[in-house]
């Protein structure tokens, strides 16, 4: 109950203009009650930081999980993983919260734990050495882009946008680059 006020009050006002008297009022409940179980706006904000995780986590790893078993390509893998992002992430109150609010220690732990899980999924598609932290790059990228680019575009060019970066990830992903040794010739 005091989630979904917060929900609601973060979505029509904005992090930094609600208030907690706000989002009790809207809950129903006292000042003193919300304060029970979050003791400020922040604690709020991070509750529903872990509870969105818990969601998209879920469905993220469960998207990758499948795939694996479906055998895909690089290619399918990062478009359908950008476009489960940008599913999982076109929320009001979400788009409300992210990159306002300071990620609380608890929070990024969870990220780093999905990131990591995401890359170990991915890491077998992708070429050369290093695969592992090119996933996590790749995983990182895409989660950014998508709320940093595709989030706050208008409709008409989300499709587009969203072409580029799986363009952009798919091409970060390919064979790795060779490296070439400096050459001991004096010209």
């Amino acid at each position: 109950m005091i989630l979904v006020a917060a929900t609601r009050v973060f979505a029509e006002r904005g992090y930094e203009r609600a208030t907690t008297n706000q989002i009790a009022d809207k809950a129903g409940v006292s000042i003193g009650s919300l304060y029970q179980y979050f003791p400020h706006k922040a604690a709020l904000a991070a509750a529903l930081e872990l509870e969105h995780l818990d969601v998209v986590g879920a469905a993220l790893i469960e998207l990758a999980r499948r795939m694996r078993a479906e055998q895909v390509t690089l290619a399918m893998w990062v478009t359908r993983f950008v476009r489960a992002v940008l599913a999982h992430n076109d929320e009001p109150h979400h788009a409300t919260l992210y990159g306002v609010v300071p990620r609380m220690p608890e929070v990024q732990a969870r990220v780093t734990a999905l990131v990591d899980a995401l890359a170990a999924e991915l890491a077998p598609l992708v070429a050369g050495r290093g695969a592992t932290v090119r996933a996590r790059l790749a995983i990182v990228a895409a989660i950014v882009l998508v709320h940093e680019l595709a989030l706050h575009s208008p409709r008409r060019e989300r499709a587009a946008i969203l072409r580029e970066i799986e363009a952009m990830i798919i091409g970060y992903l390919g064979p790795a680059p060779r490296r070439h040794r400096a050459s001991s010739r004096s010209g």
